[in-house]
C-alpha cells in the first residue's frame, strides 16, 4: 500500500521518525481547531532519507512472515515456470480415470513433506504435497525411491516427480517412481 510513497526500506528504517512527524501534525491540527481557529499551519514536507531497497528475496520473506503467503510474487516463480516446461501434465489436468496407468512427469514445489519409517521393514518413506500453481496434489514416495532421492525431498524445494495418479478416498494421489532436480 505504501510503495507509492517510497521504497519499503526507506519507510521501514525510518518508521519512528515518520510516526513522530505524523503525531506533530495531528497535535498541531488538534490545537488549530480549538485554540487557533482560522490560523494556517506551515506546510510540512517529507525530509526522510532515501535508502536502497532491500533485496527482492528479503521483501518476499517479509510478505510471507506477515501474511503467511507471498503477495507480490513467489520467490521461485521463474524456477516454477522453467520446471513446468519439463512436466508432461499440470495438476489441474489430472483425471485418475484417464491417467491411472499413464506415467506422468509433474513439476512444482513441495509445500508439505513428512518422512515416516515403515513398521514392517523399518525403511524410510514419505508423504507430501506438490503445488504447480495450477493445483496441489498429495504424493507418496515409497522406500526404494526415497532411498535414492531423499536429499531432493525437502519442503519448499522445486522438483520433478515421475509417477502415476491414483484415486484414494475420493482424492487424487500421485505415486512417485522417480524424483529429479530440474535443470535450472
Amino acid at each position: 500500500t505504501f510503495d507509492g510513497f517510497s521504497n519499503r526500506a526507506s519507510l521501514l528504517e525510518q518508521l519512528e521518525e515518520i510516526r513522530g512527524k505524523a503525531e506533530k501534525i495531528q497535535d498541531a491540527n488538534d490545537c488549530q481547531s480549538s485554540l487557533f481557529a482560522g490560523r494556517k499551519i506551515k506546510e510540512i514536507k517529507d525530509t526522510f532519507r532515501q535508502i536502497d531497497e532491500y533485496p527482492q528475496a528479503e521483501l518476499l520473506s517479509f510478505e510471507k512472515e506477515l501474511y503467511g503467503f507471498y503477495l507480490t510474487e513467489h520467490p521461485m516463480a521463474s524456477a516454477l515456470i522453467a520446471v513446468s516446461k519439463s512436466a508432461t501434465k499440470k495438476i489441474e489436468e489430472l483425471d485418475p480415470r484417464i491417467h491411472q496407468q499413464t506415467v506422468i512427469w509433474l513439476g512444482g514445489i513441495i509445500t508439505q513433506w513428512r518422512k515416516v519409517v515403515t513398521k514392517k521393514s523399518g525403511h524410510e518413506m514419505g508423504f507430501g504435497s506438490l503445488d504447480d500453481s495450477s493445483g496441489q496434489i498429495e504424493f507418496v514416495v515409497f522406500p526404494k525411491v526415497f532411498a535414492s532421492a531423499k536429499e531432493l525431498l525437502v519442503k519448499d524445494r522445486i522438483v520433478l516427480l515421475k509417477g502415476k495418479v491414483e484415486e484414494r478416498d475420493g482424492k487424487n494421489t500421485f505415486l512417485v517412481d522417480a524424483v529429479k532436480a530440474p535443470d535450472i
